[in-house]
């Protein structure tokens, strides 16, 4: 059934020295432990915090969708050099511990039971305060139709036109084998989630030639996709808990984002700032997985 899904419960951890390859890993699947993901194995030693060494993490689970379905597994973060492994083959990479990413695992993927192996490498020196190492955020499994909306792959923005006036941008992609075929409809909601008029901006300069107009695009040749760039023009925009309800229709719902935008404008006075100096905002966070 198509959604997203929760992944962090069923894994078990085997650590290893450098250099373990996958085909030694498997064979020891008898020494996996259970753990909970989100899970940091470099803890476990305190008295050696730092040690080089590989994370593994196992589990099995079932597929039994039919062919028009395509499977992905979403990582939120996983430190630091990564590689998973479906049913023996090798799914992807990633190298940078910081940052989420999404696979494609369907063609991996047999009906019945399967089996996923991810390993985990960590080498020090690699950062300057203590980053930990494994699969240290949440999981999902996502299911889709063959024509979907791509995680992180809506775009807002808001400009200030005039006084109690915002510019909203939206813009969209949708993936698959029908793309072409598929439009993207936009929705805004304010806070009380009422339904809130969308007016298109096309006589708007700033909006730029295409304001208004759908455009399509190819950016990935591998995983094409498809881009709708929209503009709106929307009076007293606050919070809007609800500005997606973003979906592809093509005679069929491919999927739902929804997220937040807000529309506020700040004003720097010259004094006491110099030009070229840099500010930084009072009591800001700074977190490590922003990856500055």
């Amino acid at each position: 059934m198509n959604g997203k899904y929760s992944w962090n419960d069923g894994w078990s951890f085997l650590k290893t020295s450098v250099g373990t390859s996958y085909a030694e890993a498997a064979a020891r699947k008898e020494e996996f432990t259970a753990v909970n993901i989100p899970h940091d194995w470099l803890i476990y030693d305190v008295l050696n915090l730092y040690q080089d060494s590989i994370g593994w993490y196992r589990k099995r689970f079932f597929w039994q969708e039919k062919e028009e379905k395509k499977a992905f597994i979403i990582f939120e973060g996983i430190y630091m050099d990564s590689t998973v492994y479906i049913n023996g083959t090798t799914a992807g990479e990633w190298k940078y511990g910081y940052s989420a990413f999404t696979l494609d695992i369907t063609e991996h993927l047999r009906q019945g039971e399967n089996e996923i192996l991810i390993s985990a490498s960590f080498h020090n020196p690699n950062s300057r305060w203590y980053s930990g190492a494994g699969i240290y955020r949440n999981v999902w499994f996502k299911v889709t139709d063959r024509t979907w909306l791509p995680e992180n792959a809506v775009y807002i923005s808001t400009k200030r036109m005039e006084e109690n006036t915002f510019l909203l941008s939206l813009e969209g992609e949708i993936a698959g084998e029908r793309r072409k075929e598929a439009v993207l409809l936009y929705r805004l909601y304010d806070e009380d989630g009422n339904e809130v008029a969308l007016k298109a901006a096309e006589a708007v300069e700033a909006c730029g030639k295409n304001a208004g107009k759908e455009e399509s695009c190819g950016k990935d040749k591998e995983n094409p996709v498809e881009s709708s760039d929209r503009k709106y023009l929307v009076g007293n925009v606050k919070l809007y808990r609800k500005p997606g309800a973003l979906y592809a229709a093509y005679g069929a719902c491919a999927g739902r984002k929804s997220h937040s935008a807000y529309g506020r404008e700040i004003r720097f006075p010259l004094f006491p700032f110099r030009s070229g100096q840099r500010i930084f905002p009072e009591r800001a966070a700074f977190e490590t997985a922003w990856g500055l």
